[in-house]
């Protein structure tokens, strides 16, 4: 939902009458990881960051919390050039961002997470984790975190399973886990090994990227075309992937864009000796659609019905109920079988998201200058001044993901109050607004290269589109 006040401040041209909706708080430029794409601490970096080995002082993060909170900013994520649990208040900081009702979006390597840690994001209703990991084996791992061991990626997994079994536990659904995987020359060839890792851990959610690179630094990971055309080849075979269920196309094929959008299924893993069987039934209307039964290893299966399978989306979770009469004289029933007394299974199902921006990039005739969305940038106005902000180790206040080297305050100095409200942030917006990105002013951001914003402007432009017509 898009708030009214941020439509009323695009229309004037310059004000914020609400704050960013999104605010990303990078909490210290510290890392314990060195990921071989990392624009701060891949070992090929040679010109660091100024943020780099920085951390923001507890007491102006308690303050930036304040002021979003007054703002009515709705989700902040912790992310950045560092590992944000080598904070030393990063427990304090979670606890201040949901005493105050804000939505919050972890980003981490996973690698301090331990039960202690796991059970405290639970009990602090944690929105959602986002876990980079960048492989799907070990051995893709340590070749993609050179400081780092196999043992190091079965701990990260072991870790996955123990958040999620604590879940289910309590029977809570947050935070739920994104597995975030960059995709560059190293580990191009993974893709359904990191599907599966991904199925095993039992994970929700999992994502892909292509890497930003940094010029003449790690410009060599850049994917060639042969990489690129075993990406898609990978993607395609998903469709065929054994424990996918629940395609939400009719069909998957690289060469129709339009289904492209989203990855047309859903995974999830059934137990040993179980197996789905699919029918299809005939609608009221001559539509066909698939259901399915879960067939347990005796051979008993449950009737599919609208709401069997349950599919709890709020969850991410589907639940089958076969037959009681047959699992109660079961003998094996309350020794080794998985359903409960209710004679339910559930399943967590992992998703793909935002498949349709990979595969835009991948498909993109600019792809090897990383300027995906050119076309697309010049083709719609930048909103991000009235929906997100981002604030650097340094305390250095930018108005968008990649302007690093635009900061419009510093919160070490002065409220982010009074920055959002400031004259450079307005003649940013105006900017943004109007002008094209090939526009001097824009020389420091170079807006066409990687823009992660860009997301959000479309969903903002579609938006104010539907209204005119309407």
């Amino acid at each position: 939902m898009i708030d009214e006040l941020v439509l009323k401040g695009i229309k004037e041209g310059k004000q914020a009458f609400v704050g960013p909706q999104t605010v990303q708080i990078d909490l210290t430029g510290s890392c314990n990881n060195n990921c071989i794409g990392c624009w701060a601490h891949s070992p090929f970096i040679k010109n660091y960051p100024r943020d780099k080995d920085i951390s923001l002082p507890f007491d102006n993060v308690r303050a930036l919390i304040d002021d979003l909170a007054f703002l009515g900013t709705q989700e902040i994520c912790l992310a950045g050039a560092g590992e944000p649990f080598l904070h030393p208040n990063i427990l304090e900081i979670i606890k201040l961002i949901k005493d105050k009702g804000i939505r919050l979006n972890i980003i981490t390597n996973f690698t301090f997470i331990d039960r202690k840690k796991a059970q405290r994001l639970i009990d602090l209703n944690v929105d959602l984790i986002t876990a980079s990991v960048w492989a799907g084996t070990a051995q893709a791992y340590v070749k993609t975190h050179p400081n780092k061991t196999e043992d190091d990626f079965y701990r990260i997994k072991e870790n996955f399973i123990i958040l999620s079994e604590l879940k289910d536990r309590e029977n809570k659904h947050l935070p739920r886990i994104k597995i975030y995987n960059v995709i560059c020359g190293e580990n191009h060839d993974n893709i359904n090994q990191m599907i599966d890792f991904a199925l095993d851990a039992r994970v929700e959610f999992i994502e892909f990227q292509i890497m930003d690179t940094v010029d003449n630094e790690t410009s060599f990971l850049a994917l060639s075309v042969r990489q690129v055309n075993e990406i898609k080849e990978q993607f395609n075979s998903l469709s065929r992937h054994i424990d996918l269920h629940f395609k939400e196309l009719k069909s998957f094929n690289n060469n129709k864009e339009a289904e492209l959008d989203e990855f047309p299924g859903r995974f999830f893993k059934v137990p040993k000796g179980f197996f789905l069987k699919e029918w299809i039934e005939n609608k009221d209307n001559g539509e066909k659609c698939a259901m399915h039964s879960l067939v347990c290893p005796r051979g008993s299966w449950n009737v599919p019905a609208d709401s069997n399978p349950l599919i709890e989306e709020n969850r991410n979770k589907i639940t089958f109920r076969l037959p009681e009469e047959r699992c109660n004289a079961c003998a094996s029933f309350m020794a080794s079988c998985p359903l409960n007394q209710k004679c339910e299974i559930s399943f967590n199902y992992l998703k793909i998201l935002g498949f349709g921006s990979f595969m835009r990039r991948i498909n993109s005739v600019n792809i090897y200058e990383q300027f995906y969305e050119q076309g697309l940038i010049d083709s719609i106005s930048c909103y991000a001044g009235w929906i997100y902000s981002r604030v650097l180790s340094t305390g250095e206040v930018i108005p968008c993901c990649k302007s690093v080297n635009k900061p419009l305050g510093n919160i070490n100095s002065d409220k982010f109050l009074i920055i959002w409200n400031s004259e450079a942030y307005q003649e940013f917006r105006y900017n943004a607004k109007n002008l094209p990105k090939s526009d001097p002013y824009f020389k420091d951001i170079n807006c066409y290269k990687s823009c992660d914003n860009i997301g959000m402007n479309l969903q903002i432009n579609e938006h104010i589109v539907t209204r005119k017509d309407n």
